[in-house]
Order: C-alpha cells, then structure tokens, then sequence
C-alpha cells in the first residue's frame, strides 16, 4: 500500500483510515515513533502491552486503560 500525505504545521500526518483498519489499530492507541538514521526513514510501529508497574511484557491483565503482571497483582494482593 503506498499513499502520499502532507505533514502539517505541527508535523503531523494523518494515516489513512483504510490503512489504520488493515493492521488493527484503534483511535488513541499509543504508537511508538522510530528514526531509523542508516536507512533515513520513520517507523510508527504498535506499542507492545507492559505492565504499568514493573514494565514486564509477560502475563498481562488489562486494568483500565493499562495493563499489570500477574506479579505485580500478587504483590499488591498481598498487601491488602
């Protein structure tokens, strides 16, 4: 797919809608932003789930509109 965009006053480019429902991603998702200096390009590239206290990408459970460990819900769960 290949399209052409103009990037604003405030360097913004908007990604069209077809492409943003071919690969799944949904309004207000974070995205992370790559330059990638050897090759002169920008990657947008879909912010991989962590966990909101200890950063941990493994045995995640949505909370809200963010995630936390199964090891973190533990430790937490024991204090209370």
């Amino acid at each position: 797919m290949h399209c052409v965009k103009l990037i604003d006053k405030n360097g913004r480019i908007v990604i069209p809608k077809y492409m943003r429902e071919k690969i799944g991603i949904n309004s207000e998702e974070e995205m992370d932003v790559l330059l990638m200096d050897d090759i002169e390009q920008i990657v947008l590239k879909r912010r991989e789930a962590r966990c909101a206290i200890c950063s941990s990408p493994k045995n995640l459970k949505k909370l809200d509109n963010g995630y936390i460990c199964a090891s973190c819900a533990k430790r937490i769960s024991e204090l209370i």
